[in-house]
């Protein structure tokens, strides 16, 4: 596996999160993943390329684009923020992962619609106490709602996660996202419900079978 390249478009806390994991940070046109938290995209930049987007500003800019007809969402506030409980599905983009999962947002955003064929990585749960903590008004709305999809495009595959993945850094829980997604953009193929092939060779997501990080290590301490 080659190591991949990464543009970004969007903060500097996406920016200083990837450097942190100790990706290789380039122009788009020599990317193998372009990774956003902000409001602009091209359809045009990413033929052969794998896009990520984070949180509405970014959902917002491909719905406008019109490349995912049937893509919407909905959101009360930027800057509205929380711990939430997640049900993660089985998918090599969500490897490591639970099937229950805690995770952030500071987006206030959930997805509304689904475009045909784009898989779903990830739900609020349903239950009534899935919002943990945090500042949030009317949360509620977001209870069983899509946190993230993922869906081929062309020559592309664009993935969107209504959450953040590196909101000031603290976020590193929500890293391994990041880092499954600009890996499998330089696999062959990604295939549903956890599979894949990385140069030719297939591959299948065991999420139960990952090794801890050294943060869910450092989480789970006593």
């Amino acid at each position: 596996m080659k190591k991949p390249k990464v543009a970004v478009l969007g903060s500097s806390q996406l920016i200083f999160s990837l450097k942190e994991l100790g990706f290789d940070l380039v122009g788009q046109a020599e990317a193998d993943i372009i990774i956003s938290d902000g409001s602009t995209f091209s359809p045009s930049t990413i033929s052969g390329k794998s896009f990520v987007g984070i949180g509405s500003s970014a959902m917002r800019a491909v719905k406008n684009s019109g490349v995912l007809p049937g893509l919407d969402y909905a959101a009360t506030g930027n800057g509205h923020e929380g711990l939430i409980k997640a049900v993660v599905n089985d998918h090599v983009l969500t490897s490591g992962y639970q099937k229950d999962e805690l995770l952030y947002t500071t987006w206030g955003a959930w997805i509304t619609s689904v475009p045909e064929d784009a898989e779903v990585l990830a739900t609020f749960s349903n239950s009534d106490d899935f919002y943990v903590a945090g500042w949030w008004p009317k949360h509620e709305k977001a209870k069983g709602q899509i946190l993230a999809i993922t869906k081929n495009f062309e020559d592309s595959t664009i993935t969107l996660f209504a959450n953040d993945l590196a909101f000031r850094a603290h976020t590193q829980y929500s890293y391994r996202l990041l880092a499954n997604s600009i890996y499998a953009s330089v696999g062959t193929e990604v295939l549903k419900k956890g599979k894949g092939k990385v140069n030719g060779k297939e591959v299948k997501a065991e999420n139960n079978k990952a090794d801890k990080s050294f943060f869910e290590i450092g989480r789970d301490r006593d």
